[in-house]
Order: C-alpha cells, then structure tokens, then sequence
C-alpha cells in the first residue's frame, strides 16, 4: 500500500498538528517497528485489560475488533446501517482518507454515543484531542453523534468494595467542538504526511522528546537547542526559538533564567564542566554512616490487592548501600513478588536494613513520598518511618545547584550525570537499564503475564538494575566530594 493509498489514522493525525514532519515520517516509517520494550508490553497489556472491561460493562454487543480489510471496513458499514445495531465494539468507520475505530458505539435516540475507554482517572485535553478525532471521523462516516464520553478509571474504586471500576465522563460539547475543527483538516494533513518528500524539519519545543531528533531530523544541530535549558517551558522555547535564539549559548545574558537554567548556559558557553562552590558545600548535609537507598515500585490501574487504589505507587523493591566509613559500602536488598506483595514485610526488612545510618542519600524526592505512603498505610510503623525520611539528604538538587555539563542536555537524571562524572560506571550492559522497563516487568507479573521461571530470570535482572542504582549514588557522591575538595 503506498503512502498516498495509506488510511490516516488518529496517531498521525494529532502528530502531525504538532509536528507535520513527524506525522510523515509515522505515516511513512522507513523500517518494521521493532519489538515492545517491557514498559511498552505492560501500558499495552494493561490498556488491553481495561479495554476489555469495558466491553463487559457495555455488553452485549457485536465485537468488530480485526485487520484493516475491505472485508471489514463493509462489515462495518453494515453494522451502523443496521437498526437492530444498538451496541458495537471498534466499528471501522471511514471519512474521506481518515479511519478511526471507536472503542464502543451506543445507539440512542437521533444517533450515537460514542466512547473512548482511557487508563487515566481523570479528563485530560489530549484525551479530549482522541476523541474528537474519532467524532470527527464518525460524522464524516454519516453517523449522527448525540454524545461522546470517556470512561475512565474510577479512582474510588478498590478490589474490596462495590464501586465501577470505570465511570464514563461526558465532554460532548468540547468534543464536538474540536471535531468540528479537525474534519477540515483530514485532506491537507493526508496530502501532507503521503507527499513524495518529508517537510523541512522546523525546531520547536516538541523536539525535545521525539524520537526522530539528531536522526533524520536537524542532523547538523544546533547542538545546544534552547529546550535544553533544564526545566524551561516549552512556550518560552518556542518564543526564543521565534526571536531567532535557537541555541543556547545565544540567549543574551540579560534573558530571565533559574540559577540552574544559567548554570547549564555557563557550560554550555565554557564547553564543559563548570561548578559551583555554594552548591557543593550542599555535601555538608551528608553524615556517616551513610546509606544510600532506591526504590522500584508496581503500580496498577486496578491493583488485585485489598485496600489499594488506582494507581497507588507500591514499593516492592530497595537496594540499600552502607557505608559505614570512608571507602567500600556493603549492599542489601530486597524484592517481593509482585503478584502478592505484602508492602509490612517490606517496611520490616527496610527498617532494619537502615538501622543504625546517620543519613540516607536518595536521588530526587520519590523515595521520600515512598516511606509517607508507607507510613499512612502501616500505624504500627508510622513513627519508625517518619523518622528515616528525616533523615533523606536528596542529591539531586545539590546536583543541580553545584554541577552542569553540555553532555547533560539539560536533564539532571542520573543516568545524563553519571557518563561525566563518574564514566567508568555504566547501565549498558544491564539486561534490564532502566526504572520504565523495571516496572514494566513487575506489573506483567502482577497481571500474570510472566511465569514463574521467567520470573527467576528478571527477578536477577531487576536486583541487578537497583544494585547499580545505589552503586551510583555512592561513586557520584565521590565524585561531587572530589570536586568540592
């Protein structure tokens, strides 16, 4: 099927208003897509299961779920043809060259309920975006729209009460209104994304993220792309970028920055490490014996588990490094399985692993929030909780006070931090590198999806992952020592 031949679908669609060269290259993807990463298997799975919820709450109804055929496509037609029709799952519907799958359409007096069916707990406006395009497809389709929802998770709900696990939210008017401004849009923005030739690549904001950055697009920078600038919003990118300031080292130094804004500025300019002394006195804070602490944590739209929320962020994991002197630090650690995890098993074990440390450096405040959940959760606990999140020195933002590189690009994860400062330790060789894939592997455990000897295998690779993770915070607490020194 050539570009021209290919439907336009919602995700090029709303891509494209943002970006008409990314739309092109989604719509024109010069290789397969490659396999899930585990974070991507578990959001599909898990909006899989909340797909398939909603289709309990609405049924009965006829399932159009299949490939894009013209087989299907007429079946479709048929479906909302018929007045015997009063509940369908993913009708293809088709308007001009754009092609929308509603996740349900309810027949109601003068036409139809159209639904989308979303993870989150609450109306967001791209959410509101998603389903106006199908709206908007709806209608081009000929079908009369009389209202449109989003049923979404219910944030009330818990395994151990009589709550719906999903309510449906109307935003008809605002979804209308957006449809009625996408509809003109289907034909330029085909014509757009099936063109021989991809746009000229623009520089704005939304770079920043996008995957097609440095390849294919501005292949010959700049290097130091205003959105660089740590924690700057993107409105007041796309103003620099407008005034013609696309790099960093070319805002004027009278241009209204956060100290650590000018920071990253001052190293970029400098073209490497820069420091800064009130900053690193910041270290000061840090008291033997000295622990050095991470978590990694499941959460679930709909955890199985008695008492839990939506969303509730568990931790089921820590890696812990004593340092009781200057020199080596011994590691402990801890996993639970994340199909049961007893969350007063692991406050007990942390408990006593932390004992007897003066301070415990983390790397920005979510094991913080971590210990509070813990301790609004666990009374016995409460006191013994709160006690070790007073004693949390946070590294991050004596980082981001003392330190910026051009190698950083703006971002003060540890994982930017660490190739500068401490370059002798790395996660590439990790089969598990980072916190999205961790949890991924936890909550496809959770929801049963991997085994148990498929278990024993990531369950080395996770202990791995947040060994190193603490590993890092000591080698760059070193290092930050070593340059306040």
């Amino acid at each position: 099927m050539t570009p021209r031949d290919r439907p336009l679908t919602k995700q090029v669609f709303l891509e494209a208003l943002a970006c008409e060269r990314r739309g092109w290259l989604l719509h024109n993807p010069d290789q397969p897509a490659g396999s899930r990463s585990f974070a991507q298997q578990f959001r599909f799975t898990q909006g899989n299961a909340i797909g398939d919820l909603a289709r309990q709450m609405y049924a009965p109804g006829l399932d159009l779920r299949g490939p894009s055929t013209a087989e299907w496509l007429a079946q479709g037609r048929t479906v909302v043809a018929d007045p015997a029709t009063s509940t369908a799952f993913e009708v293809p519907l088709v308007a001009q060259h754009a092609i929308a799958r509603p996740d349900i359409l309810v027949r109601e007096p003068g036409g139809w309920h159209v639904i989308e069916v979303k993870s989150a707990k609450q109306v967001k406006a791209e959410d509101v975006d998603d389903l106006a395009y199908t709206v908007a497809v709806a209608c081009g389709a000929g079908l009369a729209v009389v209202r449109a929802s989003l049923a979404l998770v219910n944030p009330d709900w818990r395994v151990d009460n009589d709550l719906p696990a999903l309510l449906a939210h109307d935003v008809t008017d605002a979804a209308l209104a957006r449809a009625t401004e996408f509809a003109p849009l289907f034909e330029p923005v085909h014509r757009a994304v099936s063109a021989p030739t991809a746009p000229l690549a623009v520089l704005k904001s939304v770079c920043k993220n996008c995957e097609f950055l440095r390849s294919p697009c501005h292949l010959d920078g700049p290097s130091d792309p205003v959105f660089e600038l740590p924690r700057i919003l993107g409105r007041k990118a796309d103003a620099l970028i407008a005034g013609g300031i696309a790099r960093i080292a070319h805002v004027p130094e009278g241009e209204k920055l956060t100290p650590i804004q000018q920071l990253h500025r001052r190293a970029v300019i400098a073209g490497g490490l820069v420091t800064e002394a009130a900053g690193l006195a910041q270290l000061a804070q840090v008291r033997a014996p000295t622990g050095y602490l991470d978590f990694e944590t499941l959460s679930l739209a709909l955890p199985p588990f008695p008492g839990m929320a939506p969303y509730d962020v568990i931790p089921i994991q820590y890696s812990l490094h004593r340092r009781m002197r200057q020199g080596d630090a011994e590691h402990r650690e801890l996993l639970l399985d994340p199909r049961a995890p007893d969350i007063e098993e692991f406050a007990r074990h942390l408990l006593q692993s932390l004992d007897g440390l003066e301070s415990i450096v983390v790397y920005s405040s979510f094991e913080r929030h971590r210990l509070l959940w813990l301790s609004a959760r666990l009374p016995a606990m409460t006191r013994a909780l709160d006690r070790v999140a007073d004693r949390l020195v946070d590294l991050l933002p004596i980082v981001q006070a003392s330190v910026a590189h051009p190698e950083f690009h703006g971002s003060l994860s540890i994982k930017r931090v660490l190739p500068v400062l401490v370059p002798e330790l790395r996660y590439d060789d990790l089969a598990i590198g980072n916190g999205d894939d961790a949890t991924g592997i936890s909550g496809l455990r959770a929801m049963g999806r991997i085994d148990d000897a498929e278990w024993a295998l990531h369950r080395r690779h996770l202990l791995e992952y947040c060994k190193v993770d603490t590993l890092a915070m000591v080698r760059l607490h070193d290092a930050l020592a070593g340059l306040a020194g």
